[in-house]
């Protein structure tokens, strides 16, 4: 499966969404190839990783495949050197997931909103997250 993922590589920042992450850490995950290419494309990019991103992500690799492979992925980001780890904004983003009348998660929000802050890009593979990413950040 082929999934169109817009990012603007002349933008310095990009907010890095959990299913980039999952995809790429799963080699079983339908996106794997596509999501490990974004990456590497995404190598000389600071990447920016909200606190819930690493949450989410983290947790995934717990349940889903085993401890171990969380525990690399944290210590991962904190040896990466362009990574760059946030806690998330709770007030931004309290006011942002309110102003929405959109059903989506506030993990979502939260990436959103720290893309406004650090006027970032948003890569995700998830459509609907970036339908409203670009209305917004218009």
């Amino acid at each position: 499966m082929l999934i169109n993922i817009y990012i603007d590589m002349k933008n310095r920042n990009i907010v890095i969404d959990t299913n980039i992450f999952y995809a790429v850490l799963n080699d079983k995950d339908s996106l794997h190839i596509q999501a490990s290419k974004l990456l590497e494309k995404m190598s000389e990019h600071i990447l920016i990783v909200p606190y819930s991103v690493i949450s989410e992500t983290s947790t995934l690799l717990t349940y889903r495949q085993w401890k171990k492979k969380a525990d690399d992925f944290v210590s991962s980001l904190r040896n990466t050197k362009n990574i760059f780890i946030v806690s998330n904004s709770m007030d931004d983003e309290i006011n942002l997931f309110l102003e929405v009348e959109t059903k989506i998660s506030f993990t979502d929000i939260s990436l959103i909103a720290v893309s406004k802050k650090y006027n970032a890009e948003l890569a995700t593979f998830d459509k609907q997250l970036l339908q409203l990413y670009k209305k917004l950040s218009k």
